[in-house]
Formats: structure tokens, sequence, C-alpha cells
């Protein structure tokens, strides 16, 4: 019984830890996508992962320590995947009257989108270095905003 409750509190814990990445909006407003990115600074261009949540985007850019919007020059998106933990079912019993456990966590998105992570990329000379500011902008809902900081091993 133990077992089948630790089993059950694990696979819960996973399942909503998700793929969150490391830089999350300071506030967000209720039923509001959960957004979270990254970025990387390599080869002359600034790329910025976010985790859209199945959102679409609609809008974004970054805002630089000067003040200025850069848009991305490219967009790409990695598409949903299916399986995995995609409806995580658990159930555990016991004979002869003895206990029971089971359980069912749905996985997966009613959003519109068929993309979780959108790859941001600006150019380097263009974006300058950080901490940027990311403006996400999903269709049909609220702009986010998420600061991107500067990073102990970003290039110079």
């Amino acid at each position: 019984m133990r077992y089948a409750l630790l089993t059950l509190t694990v696979m819960l814990l996973v399942v909503a830890c998700g793929p969150k990445l490391p830089y999350e909006p300071e506030s967000r407003v209720d039923q509001a996508p959960n957004f979270s990115a990254d970025y990387e600074v390599a080869d002359g261009r600034v790329t910025v992962e976010v985790y859209t949540d199945g959102f679409n985007l609609d809008d974004t850019w970054l805002v630089t320590a000067d003040n200025r919007r850069v848009d991305p020059y490219r967009i790409d998106y990695e598409k949903n995947r299916s399986g995995g933990l995609g409806g995580v079912s658990v159930g555990v019993g016991h004979g002869s009257g003895g206990a029971a456990v089971g359980g069912s966590v749905g996985v997966g998105s009613e959003r519109p989108g068929e993309y979780n992570r959108a790859f941001l990329h600006f150019k380097r000379d263009a974006a300058g270095g950080p901490p940027w500011t990311l403006s996400i902008k999903p269709l049909g809902e609220p702009r986010t905003i998420i600061v991107l900081p500067v990073k102990e091993d970003d290039e110079r």
C-alpha cells in the first residue's frame, strides 16, 4: 500500500513539474498560459527557447538594456510529442477485501496550438547583451513578460 501511494505521488510530481525552462513571468494572471523561457548566445545570434504551453505565438520581441525593441529574424517551432506520459493511470489492488489505490492523470493540452516550444532567433548585433525583457503575445491571450537576466557563462 505504501509503495502504491509512493509510486502515485512520484508520477504526479513528474507530470506536474512539466517541461519548465528556468525563467518565468514575474507575475501571472489566473488562467494565463504557463510560459517559461531560456536563451543561448552563440554564433552571432541570440536564440530564445520558449515553452508555449501549446499556444501559438501572435507577436513576440526582445527589449534590450537600452530600451530598444528587437524582432526575431526567424521563429522555429517544435511539435508537441505524442505518447510519453499522455494519460497516466495507476491501479494497485490487494486481494480478499484488502485495499486498492487507483488514479488517473490526464496529460496534454486543450490549447489550440500544436506546438509546445518556439525558438526565437535574434541577430546578436541588434540584440546586444543581456539582460533582456522578452515580450510574448499568444493568440487570444494577454501579453506575457519574462526577464532574461545575465548568465555567468554568457559569451561577451
